[in-house]
């Protein structure tokens, strides 16, 4: 027993197949029990309202530490699953359903297992994506199965090994039979491996929306008066009768540990082992008991085996003589003193002690040997005591409990300190035992440093779990998952993982190359380019590998690039963009995306400050990029993406066409840097934010993933420029991991009618865009919306207004999502799908980043206060975080805010962990999702003779959000121009010397500009103006 306050021994219903008798144990007066009566709604499905709800209460903190389902087995192994777990795994599970083995809603699936895990994950599983299922007894025989699947044309089975032998000598005779999934460690002709599918499978699915009438179950009679008979259930007499009477039958708790002995066949077990404790937020106990043996028996004993009368404290036994009962272990291996010492009497001694009551409670008091328990995880000290000891630092260390209000105890080490170590610093020495502690031995043991310390004897605290910075979305760690299933229903990573190698080339495109050559994947394509004049481009990830191999070799062997190299990478929504970006990621070159809206300057600036080797462009920007050759010394190589040749560049695609498609990706290390990203220059010139593979790593996360619940079948549409990081994000790192089909269009010019027809015309589930894009599309006046295959919406970039979504859901019928970003964060917070939506709000922290709203010296404020956003990054920076502004150390630190990196943005956090954009502490203007800097307009600005002097901030607009105003002071020999002229010839010269992009739509002449008495503009003041503010 390792946690809650009771366990009721035995308290529900055994129906034995052995006899006809049905064994109470510890029942409440079933018979005597009034059911309520109330509303039954329209929709209902246990899985999302019950299970996702519990996962919800433990995310937010509001529900007892501890497993919904706590599972072993006669050898010692043990599953514990809280609800974020459950829902997580069954949702892979739905997904294993609709994907591999093509089920749909309705479809019929027969589950015959035992005991095990997987059970709950099918039916779980089957609820989410609204099949019916069927569950059978394992003592089934070949007729039995036979009449089962034949009377109900059963399109799926889910079986372990014995039955699958016997499932396939009658499936000839059953046409209605298309899948056989086997839960085994081993594998079966014919049949699909349950657990292999499960691990790769997405852990995020589109719910079904079932109806509370709606076929959920069906249980065969026992056949008493004839062939059995199929008893349908619908949602609503199997979800919602238990949670209306929730705790009548049971009288559960949310601590509460109820152990269900009903065969799984039974409606009882369903009801016992699922329905009853999960509506209460319980935890279901269960044994596997291949065969049922009353002799396991719990009992408080004396020192000497003696059984204690009820109400007294004992120690924990289970009875294993006259006859040793099945499910206990046989005994320690290679350790027959040890085995022997646990012997007393009559019972095996567990070590616990308890109370045992009149009724056949339990009440746990405490232990007897020395393990820590922390919050539900039993921890030995030697494990924590042998990693510390591996140390340099570490003469000898003991590792014991500690009381904790939260979770009861912690671990507690004291270490002891070579001599040549008590000079060091005792905090960087902490996070260096720490980090130590984490790469020997599971990370959930590591020491965390407690607020008190000592020279000679330090003292730690370990704390299970991670800080959760996200309330009401937090991601169980990776040792919590699936601990006996062989790895089944985890990803390669969790949230707070920091592998010490990682390429997203090698380790996710290869890996999906992989699994089409396996036939383990659907064969949509990889990314799929369309333009306007009817060219299309599909290629499959074994495609990918192929060209990005060749474009790697390109790169090396005849640009004669190497890691670490710079690439100016310019080019816009063509498939050789993610060629060479991928390509990059293969070698190592640090790849540097930039808009093509770009003019010389632009690009000089950015070749000059960067070092770039090498630039990648098209037949457009080539003159500009000659125009400032010259004055770019680093500059060795310029290639062109293009039908036609040029002198002075080499011919991209016709280098990669002759390459050789053999390239050995490098072993790049997490760390080491992969892109940069100019920022939009709000106070200056551009800064380059370095950025490294654990950029891409962090689109593995789970966290992540749940943003946009991308899965294979998925065709993903991101419409942000490929100079921006979104475009790295959505075009590229999210799509890939999750193996979806990435679609772009080429887009030169941005045209609502073309988007619209494009949703029409191809089968895109999800789209990413900035909310102009949105706006616009609505704008249109369309009679109809409704997008026949769009499922999803994202928006970030900018702020999207209340009312703009409830319209876009509306005339579309799809919810509009709304998320947040930096080019030094990446997406770093959002509303993920299926998480409720607050209007406005720009949704919630995703892991690992730990977010909150700090004042200027980087305290912590409190809820509904007005502050900066920032982003935690000691004592450890996160993954996904940008590194540091390349040659910029004064900038670095400036942005170094206590514990936090500042965002530079303001905003609020309410209770419930959503944020709320309120501005931005710099003058940035964000224009249709772009954000621009003012310096650098007014620069273009102050070019012209006509300029004395210029203010640019922004400036509300219905259809973009903001836009660029410039307030002007003329020269005197300008003043008398027509202001319609020069406002033309102004915005024309922005446009010729900079992206057009950033060209002031609003201009106003005015005497003077308000500054402060240095001297400096008061961009605050005339934006306030602008946005009718005092």
């Amino acid at each position: 027993m390792h946690w809650g306050r009771q366990l009721q021994a035995l308290c529900i219903l055994w129906r034995s197949q052995m006899s006809n008798h049905t064994i109470r144990i510890h029942t409440r007066q079933l018979a005597s029990l009034q059911w309520g009566h109330q509303e039954v709604p329209a929709k209902f499905n246990f899985a999302t309202d019950v299970i996702d709800h519990w996962a919800g209460m433990e995310k937010a903190g509001k529900r007892p530490p501890g497993p919904a389902l706590w599972w072993v087995n006669g050898n010692g192994d043990e599953v514990m699953w809280n609800f974020s777990q459950l829902s997580e795994l069954s949702q892979q599970t739905a997904n294993v359903f609709a994907g591999p083995c093509g089920l749909q809603r309705g479809d019929r699936v027969t589950v015959v297992l035992p005991r095990v895990p997987e059970w709950w994950l099918v039916i779980l599983g089957c609820m989410r994506a609204g099949l019916v299922f069927m569950p059978g007894t394992i003592q089934m025989k070949a007729k039995d199965i036979l009449y089962r699947l034949q009377v109900s044309k059963a399109k799926a089975i889910v079986a372990g090994d014995e039955v699958a032998e016997i499932v396939d000598t009658v499936a000839p005779e059953c046409p209605s039979l298309k899948t056989k999934l086997l839960v085994s460690e081993k594998k079966r002709d014919g049949w699909l491996d349950f657990k292999t599918l499960l691990w790769k499978a997405s852990t995020t699915h589109c719910f079904v929306e079932t109806g509370s009438q709606e076929a959920a179950a069906i249980y065969f009679t026992s056949g008493t008066s004839g062939l059995p008979k199929m008893a349908e259930h619908s949602h609503s007499s199997l979800g919602i009768k238990a949670k209306m009477d929730a705790g009548k039958w049971t009288d559960l708790q949310a601590s509460d540990i109820i152990w269900p002995i009903s065969d799984t066949a039974w409606i009882v077990n369903i009801l016992g082992s699922l329905l009853e404790p999960w509506t209460s937020g319980a935890c279901t106990f269960i044994h596997l008991l291949p065969k049922f043996d009353p002799v396991i028996i719990l009992k408080v004993i004396d020192d000497k085996g003696n059984v204690l009368p009820p109400g007294t404290e004992g120690d924990v036994g289970i009875r294993v003589k006259p006859i040793r009962p099945i499910g206990i272990f046989s005994g320690y291996v290679d350790n027959l003193e040890k085995t022997e010492s646990n012997i007393r009497g009559d019972f095996w001694v567990l070590g616990d002690r308890a109370i045992k009551d009149q009724d056949g409670y339990f009440r746990f008091m405490g232990r007897t040997d020395d393990i820590i328990n922390s919050s539900g995880y039993r921890i030995g000290p030697s494990e924590v005591e042998n990693a510390l000891t591996e140390h340099p630092a570490v003469v000898e260390t003991a590792v014991v409990s500690s009381p904790d209000p939260i979770r009861g105890e912690v671990v507690k080490a004291f270490v002891v300190l070579a001599p040549h170590f008590l000079s060091r610093d005792p905090e960087e020495l902490t996070k260096e035992l720490q980090q130590h502690v984490k790469l020997v031995t599971a990370p959930y043991k590591y020491p965390r440093k407690d607020c008190s310390t000592m020279q000679r004897l330090m003292k730690f605290r370990v704390l299970w779990g991670i800080h959760m910075s996200c309330p009401g979305f937090h991601h169980a760690p990776q040792h919590l998952r699936c601990r006996s299933l062989s790895g089944a229903g985890t990803l390669r990573w969790n949230d707070y993982d920091r592998p010490e190698e990682f390429n997203f080339a090698s380790d996710v495109l290869d890996r999906w190359t992989q699994m089409e050559k396996e036939g383990k994947r659907s064969p949509n394509p990889a990314l799929w380019w369309v333009n306007d004049q009817g060219d299309e481009v599909k290629w499959s990830f074994r495609e990918m590998t192929d060209l990005t191999c060749r474009t790697a070799n390109v790169l090396t062997q005849t640009c004669g690039l190497q890691t670490g190299d710079r690439l100016a990478l310019i080019l816009p929504r063509v498939p050789e963009w993610w060629l060479v970006c991928v390509g990059c990621i293969r070698t190592g070159i640090i790849f540097m995306p930039g808009t093509t809206q770009m003019k010389a300057k632009d690009i000089l600036y950015r070749l000059q400050v960067s070092g770039a080797k090498a630039i990648v462009t098209t037949d457009t920007l080539a003159p500009e990029v000659e125009s400032v050759a010259p004055e770019c010394p680093s500059l060795k190589t310029k290639l062109l993406v293009s039908d036609h040749s040029r002198e002075g560049w080499l011919d991209f695609r016709s280098l990669v066409k002759s390459a050789s498609p053999d390239h050995i990706c490098i072993k790049s290390k997490t760390l080491d840097p992969m892109a940069i990203f100019f920022t939009s220059g709000t106070t200056g010139f551009p800064k380059m934010a370095k950025h490294n593979h654990g950029f891409a790593l962090r689109s593995y996360f789970p966290a992540c993933r749940k943003l946009l619940q991308l899965k294979m079948s998925d065709v993903f549409w991101c419409l942000s420029d490929t100079g921006w990081i979104l475009a790295a994000l959505g075009s590229l790192l999210e799509p890939w991991t999750a193996g979806s089909t990435v679609f772009a269009h080429h887009l030169p010019q941005f045209d609502p009618k073309v988007i619209i027809e494009t949703f029409f015309k191809y089968p895109i589930t999800q789209c990413l865009a900035a909310p102009s894009v949105y706006r616009m599309i609505l704008q249109q006046n369309y009679t109809s919306l409704r997008f026949p295959t769009l499922e999803h919406c994202c928006t970030g970039g900018e702020a999207l207004l209340p009312e703009e979504q409830e319209q876009w859901k509306r005339q579309t019928g799809v919810l509009l999502y709304q998320a947040y970003g930096q080019s030094e964060t990446g997406i770093s917070c959002g509303t993920l799908r299926g998480m409720k939506i607050k209007p406005g709000s720009m949704g919630k922290a995703i892991p690992p980043f730990d977010i909150q709203i700090i004042d200027d010296k980087g305290n912590i404020q409190p809820p509904n206060t007005e502050g900066n956003i920032g982003i935690r990054i000691k004592p450890t920076r996160p993954i996904g975080l940008f590194m540091y502004y390349e040659d910029n150390p004064e900038k670095t630190a400036e942005v170094e805010c206590g514990d936090f990196y500042n965002t530079g943005d303001r905003a609020t956090i309410d209770e419930e962990g959503y944020f709320w954009f309120l501005g931005r502490s710099d003058d940035v203007i964000n224009a249709s999702g772009y954000r621009i800097g003012p310096a650098e307009v007014e620069n273009a600005l102050a070019e012209h003779p006509a300029v004395a002097e210029s203010a640019v901030v922004s400036s509300p607009d219905p259809v973009r959000g903001e836009v660029v105003k410039a307030f002007i002071v003329l020269n005197p020999e300008f003043s008398s121009r027509d202001p319609g002229e020069l406002t033309k010839e102004l915005q024309q010269h922005v446009k010729s010397v900079t992206a057009p992009y950033k060209y002031p739509r609003k201009v106003e002449f005015v005497s003077e500009l308000p500054k402060t008495i240095t001297g400096k503009i008061k961009r605050s003041e005339l934006r306030k103006k602008e946005f009718g503010q005092k």
